[in-house]
């Protein structure tokens, strides 16, 4: 019966490969979380945009859509991210936005003028 062998670098020998297993995973699993977390970074948005992209985060499943918040994949808020800038959705959705975006930008300009 032929064994296996295992062509593995840094003189590594198959009693390792169950280690191995686990890093792969690891290092699958990182690449993974490193993707979602990417997507919750905006490109091409201000710190203030991004700050409350994160609010909304919080309570609400929220994404980017190039520079659009969009929030419960049917309300969207673009620029300058006002109640006012806020389209789209079912009444309830959207009013349920605008009240946590009219929250967060007074929590946020407190937090600022508080400096």
């Amino acid at each position: 019966m032929p064994t296996t062998t295992w062509d593995l670098p840094f003189g590594l020998s198959s009693s390792h490969r169950p280690c191995l297993v686990q890093v792969i995973s690891l290092v699958q699993f990182a690449g993974k979380q490193a993707e979602i977390d990417a997507e919750r970074f905006g490109i091409g948005v201000t710190a203030e945009a991004q700050n409350i992209f994160d609010a909304l985060s919080k309570t609400l499943p929220v994404r980017w859509d190039k520079t659009v918040i969009v929030v419960m994949n049917e309300v969207r808020v673009s620029s300058p991210y006002l109640p006012e800038s806020v389209v789209g959705g079912t009444p309830a959705a959207n009013e349920r936005v605008r009240k946590v975006l009219e929250l967060e930008r007074k929590r946020l300009q407190s937090r600022n003028t508080g400096q």
